[in-house]
């Protein structure tokens, strides 16, 4: 091949390589929320990722996959190509409490995946159905202590099983665990009487608590809710202090191009950053987060070390 056919080629090729990374996205973005629709992950995924789409000109299909606590939707994730066109709407639960909660895992949380961006946290609230005769933990606790047997709690996702496991083992009692396949699910089960008791985030439970079909006992994490001020934490109620709080963020598949990743983590950051949008999030209770990937690394190695020690702390045997 003569030189300057080589120096021609080589020019296209290096010309193609950049115009094909800058196509990204070229096709909608598979989006997966490992949880059912209408679940407070779903909720806030829907309302971000619209936002983001509309900057980067093309659309992000949420595919809600429930069950195995996020596990399996997880896994799908961990599997896919890692072009930028399947991400994982990642939480607490996936990222924090399973991999203390389980002696093995069908994903690796570090190896298999890449942080793209936090979106924020959320408190979880301790909730009873409104005919239940008690207003606050301790009244639950003694409730309990003297009908053994008799309560039952939801538990919609990992995190939820750790606060009443929690519960149950500071309080001394016996409160047996449902499962359900994700938060709603199990708070809809409180509301029909099935189980008496359950753990879930702010933004699915308030409108029940604002029709007085749901009575929030405490909150989760280490300081008060703004839009819930009254409301205890679970150390001022006689549980185990922590600073634990539901959190979701944006996931890749290991391998995924840096230059994809980080354009998603703008987009994401100026999403959540826009006044509207911030506005709109913390009226559901969620506190909105910027972060760059590699801040959004180190969040999830602390989710993980203090997870793992509070799975410990409940007594909680690995699954």
């Amino acid at each position: 091949m003569k030189t300057s056919n080589l120096i021609a080629l080589l020019s296209t090729s290096l010309v193609t390589g950049g115009v094909n990374a800058q196509a990204y996205p070229s096709k909608p973005i598979r989006v997966i929320v490992p949880y059912v629709a209408g679940s407070g992950t779903d909720t806030v995924t829907r309302l971000v990722l619209e936002k983001v789409g509309a900057s980067i000109g093309q659309p992000f299909i949420i595919e809600n996959r429930a069950g195995g606590n996020g596990i399996i939707g997880a896994e799908a994730v961990a599997r896919a190509a890692p072009d930028g066109y399947t991400l994982l709407m990642g939480n607490s639960n996936i990222f924090g409490v399973n991999p203390g909660m389980y002696r093995s895992l069908p994903y690796d949380p570090v190896a298999d995946f890449t942080p793209v961006s936090l979106f924020g946290t959320v408190p979880f609230l301790f909730l009873v159905n409104a005919s239940l005769p008690v207003k606050t933990i301790p009244e639950l606790i003694t409730y309990a202590s003297e009908r053994p047997g008799l309560l039952n709690y939801g538990s919609g996702n990992t995190s939820a099983t750790v606060w009443m496991e929690a519960l149950n083992n500071a309080g001394k009692i016996a409160i047996h665990k449902i499962d359900y396949k994700s938060g709603l699910p199990a708070m809809m089960a409180v509301l029909s009487g099935e189980v008496q008791i359950t753990v879930a985030d702010y933004v699915i439970a308030n409108p029940q608590i604002q029709a007085s079909k749901l009575r929030a006992l405490a909150v989760t994490g280490d300081k008060r809710s703004k839009l819930m001020p009254d409301l205890p934490t679970m150390g001022e109620v006689g549980l185990p202090k922590n600073e634990l709080v539901a959190w979701t963020g944006l996931i890749a598949p290991v391998g995924t191009p840096l230059e994809i990743v980080r354009m998603l983590s703008d987009e994401v950051n100026k999403a959540l950053m826009q006044k509207e949008m911030y506005d709109r999030l913390a009226t559901m209770g969620f506190e909105s987060q910027e972060s760059t990937p590699s801040d959004f690394a180190t969040f999830l190695r602390e989710q993980r070390l203090k997870w793992t020690q509070a799975i410990k702390e409940a007594n909680i045997p690995p699954q």
